[in-house]
């Protein structure tokens, strides 16, 4: 071919021959390049053909880890988060992950290795694992939790664990060897807050003002954020709150005042360190030899993070008080004897201050206040006194009033006193007994002597004009000596004579009016009992007396009558009363025989009737026979008149002859 080369040919064998060398050229360039990465290579680690698969795919990622209460959990939307701090024991871990793949996973189970000072289901070896699964299927994107349940041990201390976390899944529709996935997590044992306050000064006197030291400690591993501390109120042995109110709901005032601040911001209160505050406490009088509880109210950030609130309550004790300097004294009623208050009507009250102290009271203020609505302070309620002397007293006056619905109850007021001794400002407050009382107020009207039958007799009626009843009512008719005086009569009428009158029987006096033993005793009645006497309803008595029997009606008698009841206390009380009673006219009787009863000899009374019984029985039999006759007549001449004229006879003759049969006439001869 060579020989056959034309000068054309030439051209063309020189371009074939450049165009090999460049692809010489090019070939070792290429080999050296293949040469140099395959050295390289041959230095990394070779990937598994998975590996190589899932080179742009990541797993189960990391996201969060924090401890929770199970207790109070339902979901995972809904775990609440909590403290555990060393030698917490049972404690759950919630270690939050993502499925940052592209398909869903499922089978997920989780092994994290335990640090020293935790265990597992009781393994507390340092290699131990401890085991969280999820049963549901987790999307791509989304995430869940694996809960591990740990025990933390005294050995374990406050602070941020880094622990391996190997998780196993397996893809949604995917056989074979599940995949894994392992990493170091953080998690931090929180520690807790614990915040316990106590009161530094125990002790409280009372009357005066009182600096009371409160310590808020810190107990806990972790330390307490934005700390603020309230005082909320101040009870008294074990009372809910520190006024003391009356029966009727009204305010009176406190035992204990809190004169110092309220509201406290103390900060960080650091582990097992302490913050002190400090208030001032005023007890009355009256508190002392009390407990009184401070409540508080506390609020603070815990080791999570989490706002807290607590609301404790600390106690300290009121100091018995010294002897009290004042003496209170209530009286009441017209004569202020005794501490009772009448019922329906204003009643004067008084109450008496003593200072039974050795120094002057100074500036002392006295408050007295109802504990009833039914019992109402008609007058002053609140004095200023400048000064009470050692040894002396002030009485401060007023009126109450007590509605009737009281009547046999007891009532109280209030009674507060302010006042300044050797300079030191001090309050006591007295609670002062009293007893409402019923009225009774007795009348008697209507006197007058009446005679049932022959007896003279004493009739009226009591009033009680009160408002309560008297018990066990009796009346009794006393000796009161009186001549007798005529009622609207003149000079000569019988009722003048001037002759004393008596109410009781003598002793030997007859009824008739004989002879009496004017040296012999009266004999009076007995008492006669009438029970209750109720108010507004008249109660009528009667009472058999004797009185002189040359006494004309019209003629005045006086009379002293003695009422005994007792009151709603059984207190026996005694009302004598005098009056003239007017005699009043005997009744005559229609008979013979009722006007013989006005005899008061018993003798001739009593023939008196045997003779009028004897001539009314003789009339009766007389009357009788004369009718039995008159009959006996009319009957014969009837019988005449009936046989005509022949055998009529003569009326005359057989009135004359009534022996004579009219029905067989004798013949003629």
């Amino acid at each position: 071919m060579m020989r056959m080369m034309t000068p054309g040919s030439k051209v063309s064998a020189g371009t074939r021959i450049l165009s090999l060398l460049l692809i010489g050229i090019l070939l070792f360039s290429l080999s050296s390049v293949v040469l140099t990465g395959a050295s390289a290579q041959s230095e990394l680690p070779q990937p598994s053909e998975r590996q190589i698969i899932d080179a742009s795919v990541s797993g189960p990622a990391f996201l969060n880890a924090y401890w929770i209460d199970r207790s109070t959990s339902t979901s995972a939307a809904a775990d609440v988060r909590k403290e555990v701090g060393p030698g917490d024991g049972a404690s759950t871990l919630a270690v939050v992950m993502v499925n940052r793949g592209f398909s869903a996973i499922t089978g997920v189970t989780g092994l994290l290795t335990l640090p020293a000072g935790f265990s597992s289901n009781g393994r507390a070896s340092p290699g131990g694992t401890a085991l969280a699964t999820v049963d549901s299927v987790v999307d791509a994107g989304q995430t869940f939790i694996l809960y591990f349940d740990l025990d933390v041990s005294n050995s374990t201390h406050v602070g941020t664990y880094n622990t391996a976390l190997k998780v196993e899944y397996q893809r949604l529709y995917e056989t074979g060897s599940p995949r894994s996935n392992e990493d170091t997590i953080p998690f931090r044992l929180t520690g807790k807050v614990i915040l316990d306050p106590v009161a530094v000064t125990h002790n409280l006197v009372p009357g005066v003002s009182n600096n009371v030291d409160i310590a808020i400690r810190n107990t806990g591993s972790a330390p307490a954020t934005g700390v603020i501390v309230s005082i909320t109120g101040i009870s008294i042995n074990g009372g809910s709150t520190s006024t003391i109110e009356s029966s009727s709901g009204a305010t009176i005032r406190p035992q204990i005042t809190n004169f110092g601040t309220n509201t406290f911001t103390l900060g960080t209160i650091p582990a097992r360190s302490n913050a002190t505050l400090t208030t001032t406490l005023f007890p009355n009088i009256s508190a002392g030899g009390n407990t009184a509880g401070i409540q508080l109210q506390i609020t603070y950030n815990d080791a999570t993070g989490s706002a807290k609130t607590l609301t404790p309550a600390i106690g300290v004790i009121v100091l018995q008080n010294a002897p009290s300097v004042i003496g209170v004294r209530a009286s009441s009623g017209e004569n202020q004897t005794d501490n009772r208050i009448v019922a329906g009507k204003a009643d004067n009250f008084v109450l008496e201050i003593a200072n039974k102290g050795t120094s002057r009271i100074n500036n002392a203020v006295v408050t007295m206040q109802s504990s009833s609505t039914s019992l109402n302070i008609l007058g002053d309620s609140k004095w200023a006194v400048d000064e009470i002397d050692p040894g002396s007293q002030a009485k401060l006056e007023t009126q109450v009033f007590a509605s009737t619905s009281l009547i046999g109850n007891p009532a109280t007021f209030d009674v507060t006193i302010d006042y300044i001794l050797d300079g030191s400002p001090k309050t006591e407050k007295y609670v002062l007994g009293t007893y409402v009382d019923g009225e009774i107020v007795l009348r008697v009207y209507g006197l007058s002597i009446n005679y049932v039958g022959a007896t003279p007799t004493l009739v009226g009626n009591i009033l009680n004009e009160g408002n309560t009843a008297a018990f066990f009512t009796t009346v009794e008719l006393v000796q009161a000596p009186g001549e007798s005086q005529p009622a609207q009569r003149g000079n000569n009428s019988a009722g003048s004579s001037g002759q004393s009158s008596s109410q009781f029987p003598q002793q030997g006096a007859t009824p008739g009016g004989g002879q009496r033993n004017n040296n012999t005793a009266a004999t009076a009645p007995a008492p006669q009992y009438l029970g209750d006497l109720t108010a507004n309803s008249p109660l009528p008595f009667s009472i058999p007396m004797d009185i002189p029997r040359n006494s004309a009606a019209g003629t005045t008698h006086p009379v002293t009558l003695k009422i005994t009841y007792k009151d709603n206390l059984r207190n026996s009380h005694e009302f004598v009363t005098s009056a003239n009673a007017v005699l009043a006219q005997q009744q005559a009787s229609a008979s013979p025989a009722g006007r013989i009863i006005q005899n008061q000899n018993g003798s001739q009374f009593f023939m008196m009737v045997v003779i009028i019984i004897g001539v009314a029985i003789a009339a009766a039999a007389a009357a009788f026979f004369v009718v039995k006759k008159r009959r006996a007549n009319a009957k014969k001449l009837k019988e005449v008149q009936d046989d005509g004229p022949d055998k009529r006879k003569n009326i005359e003759d057989i009135l004359e002859n009534p022996a004579t049969d009219t029905k067989d006439p004798p013949t003629s001869s």
